[in-house]
């Protein structure tokens, strides 16, 4: 049985990259890029004023001080028509381009004009004041953004800035989502004597939406090895095939040999943490497949901690492990005997810094618990009880 970490070395190398294609770049938020995004031009293009004033040789105003005779004006978006001499100024906008000879701009409430005659009261002032050199933000040709960089609003605007508009990025996956169980039923429907509702469906369905992958939901399939076998072929026209349920060592576990028949091929099959031991993994010829666990919480904990592994592998990511960042408990915390635990948890944060504490929790068909939750506590084997005030990791959830 692997552990959390040997199970994650697992999951990323067989996890594969999907095929690159551009994009338009206001399409590309939340994908990885593949190649580098290189400058096509300085930023900004020319040295420019960086707010309304007067633009001057700081060398005519010893200390700050001082008249000078204004010979023009630039508004953004215009060009100097002069330059700036000794003893002269230009009234500049922010965003103008600098006159040629000018090296320092001084704020207009600093300044009292009489027809054009500017008087100045700027301490301080220096060649460079509330100016930006051509290029400071970035040069012509400078490689603004490596491959594996996650695009958010900010990388689009500067992909727009220098003109790439078509970047190269990972696609991202796309999910086939399939419950098994004689047991399971549809969520509109009242559940009869031994039934329950597929919640854990729509969980999946949820977290991976939530995270903006496309889904192909596939249903239930029956405890018969035909109806399962069925849906698994249908599902593995997508990536990523996930199935909850039919994984552990029961007689009607089948969910296993079926795959087996279809062509995946087991890379392993339980992980020493909880809940989600029986936690199924594969490959094919074209993509994945994870088996989770029936227990709801089980279902939840393997998609955050390995399924969005995978997924975030297959994306182009460079971290694609869960992040787990250190918190304080806040009241003691039993310790685990024989098995990592993911226990649900609520983090906080104070000026401090982060603080968890565990959530009434009642096992791994407890779903109801995971609402009051927006983090798991990692609970490692070791001391029989983790004190008040201990620094634990705690994975958050989105």
């Amino acid at each position: 049985m692997l552990s959390i970490e040997e199970a994650l070395d697992v999951v990323v190398e067989h996890a594969g990259r999907q095929t690159p294609s551009p994009v338009e770049h206001t399409d590309a938020v939340g994908r990885v890029l593949a190649k580098p995004v290189v400058s096509d031009i300085d930023s900004p293009p020319f040295t420019k004023a960086l707010m309304d004033g007067f633009a001057v040789r700081a060398a005519d105003l010893p200390g700050g001080e001082g008249t000078l005779r204004r010979v023009g004006q630039v508004a953004a978006g215009a060009t100097p028509d002069r330059p700036v001499g000794e003893g002269e100024c230009m009234q500049i906008m922010t965003g103008a381009p600098m006159p040629e000879g000018a090296n320092a701009v001084v704020m207009i409430e600093q300044t009292e004009a009489q027809e054009d005659q500017i008087r100045f009261s700027a301490p301080g002032l220096k060649p460079g004041t509330a100016v930006m050199p051509r290029g400071r933000e970035l040069e012509k040709g400078a490689v603004v953004l490596e491959p594996g960089h996650r695009l958010g609003p900010a990388e689009v605007g500067l992909l727009a800035t220098v003109g790439h508009t078509l970047p190269s990025v990972y696609p991202r996956p796309r999910l086939a989502v399939l419950a098994t169980g004689d047991e399971i039923v549809p969520p509109r429907t009242l559940p009869g004597p031994g039934q329950i509702r597929n919640s854990n469906a729509s969980t999946v369905v949820a977290l991976a939406r939530e995270a903006g992958y496309d889904i192909v939901e596939l249903g239930i399939a029956r405890d018969e090895e035909a109806d399962i076998t069925t849906k698994i072929r249908q599902g593995l026209a997508a990536d990523v095939l996930i199935l909850s349920g039919g994984v552990s060592a029961g007689k009607r576990d089948l969910v296993p040999r079926a795959l087996t028949s279809t062509g995946v091929q087991e890379v392993f099959h339980k992980v020493r943490f909880k809940p989600g031991k029986p936690l199924w993994f594969g490959k094919h010829d074209r993509g994945l497949v994870f088996g989770l666990p029936g227990n709801p919480v089980s279902v939840l904990v393997c998609f955050e901690v390995f399924v969005k592994t995978a997924l975030r592998a297959r994306g182009g990511h460079r971290s694609p492990r869960p992040a787990l960042i250190p918190a304080r408990l806040t009241a003691p915390v039993p310790g685990a005997k024989d098995r990592v635990v993911y226990h649900p948890a609520k983090l906080e944060w104070s000026a401090a810094g982060p603080t968890v504490q565990r959530v009434d929790w009642f096992g791994s068909a407890d779903l109801r618990a995971m609402s009051a939750a927006n983090a798991l506590l990692e609970i490692p084997i070791g001391p029989p009880e983790h004190p008040a005030g201990a620094t634990m990791k705690v994975l958050p959830l989105t």
